[in-house]
């Protein structure tokens, strides 16, 4: 029959680091995005250097969005150009929250 060994283990944390639990670290890194308005070169950066054309393709102008990116608009999260110098801008708590929604619809090839 197999045995069992159980150890206790002690590991040192250095002092300039912190041990928290994942779920206080997501909510924190939501917290940093608390205020924060993108410009579309904010959100290219945010999703790994994608193309302006590649976020209009797969994100803001996808079908399947439209009805939630509509409301977004309403509740000012977003705001979509109309071009001659009006830019895109958003929410970035928010529109993180929605990145991470539908992280497995979006197309990232």
């Amino acid at each position: 029959m197999p045995q069992a060994l159980s150890a206790k283990v002690t590991i040192q944390i250095p002092d300039q680091y912190v041990l928290v639990n994942k779920s206080e670290y997501q909510e924190m890194q939501a917290d940093s995005l608390a205020g924060l308005r993108w410009t579309m070169n904010d959100l290219r950066k945010h999703l790994g250097n994608k193309s302006i054309s590649w976020i209009k393709r797969n994100i803001l102008f996808n079908p399947k969005f439209k009805k939630e990116l509509d409301q977004m608009e309403l509740d000012k999260y977003l705001h979509r150009s109309t071009g001659n110098g009006n830019p895109w801008w958003f929410k970035a708590r928010e529109f993180n929250k929605f990145i991470d929604k539908h992280w497995s619809e979006i197309n990232w090839d």
